[in-house]
C-alpha cells in the first residue's frame, strides 16, 4: 500500500495483543469495545506521558513495518482486552503516508528507477512482440530490476523479522 486506506475491523478479545490485517498502519481513529449496551473507547497511550485507564499502544518494528501490535493498557501496564466475539471494533489508516506528497524520497526513487529501467524509448517489450510477463520472455530484463533496483534500495523491508 502507498498511500493511506482507511480499514474497519471487527475483533475478538480476550487476548494480548491485536494484530491488523492491512499493515503498515498509519494511524489508528476508533478503537472500541462493546459489552451489550455499553460501549468502552480506547484512547491511545504515548510512551512517556500520563497512562489512562482505558488505553491501547500501537507498536510498529522500526526495521520491518507489517509487524504490527496493538496492545491493551491500563495504568501504564499490558493488560488483556476484554472477551467476547467479535467485541473490539478497530478503525486505522493503513498505509505508509496519507497522501503522494507524504510518501518517503526512497519509494518516490525506486518507482522512478523501475520506470526508466522498463521504459524503453526506441520500442517498448510489446512492440518487439516479446510479452515479459510470460515464460521465455524479457523476463531475464524484469528480475535485474527487481535485483538491481528494488533488493539493493528496499531489501531491509523485503525480509520477515529475524528469529532468535
Amino acid at each position: 500500500m502507498c498511500c493511506s486506506d482507511l480499514v474497519t475491523e471487527d475483533n475478538g478479545g480476550g487476548c494480548e495483543a491485536m494484530w491488523p490485517r492491512q499493515t503498515p498502519v498509519s494511524s489508528v481513529t476508533t478503537l472500541r469495545h462493546a459489552d451489550g449496551a455499553t460501549v468502552t473507547a480506547y484512547t491511545q497511550d504515548i510512551w512517556g506521558a500520563v497512562a489512562n485507564t482505558d488505553g491501547f499502544l500501537l507498536e510498529q518494528s522500526g526495521s520491518y513495518p507489517h509487524d504490527v501490535r496493538i496492545h491493551r493498557r491500563s495504568g501504564g501496564s499490558n493488560a488483556l482486552w476484554s472477551t467476547g466475539r467479535r467485541s473490539l471494533e478497530l478503525v486505522y489508516v493503513a498505509g505508509r503516508a496519507v497522501d503522494t506528497e507524504s510518501v518517503a524520497a526512497r519509494y518516490k526513487e525506486v518507482a522512478i528507477e523501475c520506470m526508466r529501467r522498463l521504459w524503453d524509448r526506441e520500442a517498448s517489450a510489446w512492440s518487439r512482440g516479446s510479452d515479459p510477463f510470460v515464460e521465455g520472455g524479457q523476463s531475464s530484463r524484469f528480475h535485474k530490476i527487481y535485483d538491481f533496483v528494488i533488493a539493493d534500495h528496499l531489501g531491509d523491508e523485503l525480509k520477515p523479522p529475524g528469529v532468535a
